[in-house]
């Protein structure tokens, strides 16, 4: 995914990948920091999304497992 998007985007796809990035320099920490909550901000979204299309599944229900973790 890095060498599809890193020219478009930085490639800050998840936190870890940001927090590299700020440690290597590359970028500031306010930069960084709005990387993060954005990234928060879209993971719960996300996961929204997952519920919302899951919920009218025969079978399923809310646990520590759901909502993609449990492949």
């Amino acid at each position: 995914m890095a060498y599809a998007i890193d020219g478009i985007t930085g490639c800050h796809i998840t936190p870890a990948i940001t927090i590299a990035m700020l440690v290597a320099g590359k970028i500031k920490s306010r930069d960084a920091i709005n990387y993060i909550v954005g990234q928060m901000i879209g993971a719960t979204l996300a996961a929204g999304v997952l519920f919302v299309i899951l919920k009218g599944a025969p079978g399923f229900e809310i646990g520590e497992r759901a909502l993609g973790s449990n492949g």
